[in-house]
């Protein structure tokens, strides 16, 4: 695993440790292709290993994460209909797309 994917995981960790249980955090692999981080996955229904949101398919076709570093408050939707406020920051390394947190 590349240096700036075990720098988000540990991210991922220390924002879970310091926000609500109200709050989920999401590391997806985009090259692996699923989550593998997650914090308080009760939000969502989302697990470790499950795959990549459409969100997140979307960034990747449209290729958005080559100009920003990140998107802000955007509505998302759980499978139940839940709305969310939701937020990413693209994870970059050798002008490749490899994660995001969000």
């Amino acid at each position: 695993m590349s240096t700036i994917m075990e720098w988000a995981k540990k991210t991922v960790l220390f924002l879970g440790a310091i926000l609500p249980s109200n709050y989920e955090i999401v590391l997806q692999d985009t090259i692996a292709g699923k989550i593998i981080s997650i914090i308080n996955g009760h939000v969502s229904g989302r697990c470790l290993n499950a795959p990549l949101t459409d969100y997140a398919l979307k960034v990747i076709s449209d290729e958005r994460w080559k100009t920003t570093d990140y998107e802000l408050n955007y509505w998302g939707k759980t499978t139940e209909g839940n709305i969310l406020r939701s937020s990413t920051f693209f994870l970059k390394e050798r002008d490749k797309l490899v994660g995001m947190i969000c």
